[in-house]
């Protein structure tokens, strides 16, 4: 009887767990595309659904944000280190890549917060200019 009780408490919270992340990926990919236009309608709608306020569900999705990051950046260095490895990079160019990530990283925190200053077109086209410039250091480096 008391394992069927254990079972039934610890379902809501796993299902709870479950739909939040199955809701954050979708939010992702939703805000990826659309920008973060109703980013702020979504947490309140998910604070009102789950009955949390708008700052639990904002640390929620702040958190998984970060641990996305985190992710993604372990795996851009693995990457690098195997190009290393492979020969296909040497390692003046690895750090090369490490310091300009670095940097493009502090300049796009920066654009977006000055994105919403700036119209759809102005942003793709600074956008553009970026990828330019990118494309143009990696040839001067010898990276492709």
């Amino acid at each position: 009887m008391k394992g069927n009780r254990m079972k039934k408490q610890l379902i809501l919270p796993i299902g709870a767990v479950v739909m939040t992340a199955a809701i954050m990926f979708g939010t992702s990919q939703i805000l990826a595309y659309n920008g973060n236009q109703n980013h702020d309608a979504l947490v309140q709608r998910i604070a009102s659904s789950f009955g949390k306020s708008d700052s639990e569900v904002q640390a929620v999705f702040d958190s998984f944000r970060a641990d996305q990051q985190a992710q993604r950046e372990s795996e851009f260095e693995a990457r690098i280190a195997q190009a290393v490895s492979d020969g296909s990079l040497t390692a003046d160019q690895q750090q090369l890549l490490l310091q300009k990530h670095e940097e493009l990283q502090t300049q796009h925190q920066a654009d977006v917060a000055n994105k919403d200053s700036m119209t759809r077109e102005e942003w793709r086209a600074e956008r553009q200019a970026e990828r330019d410039s990118l494309e143009s250091w990696a040839s001067d480096n010898g990276i492709d």
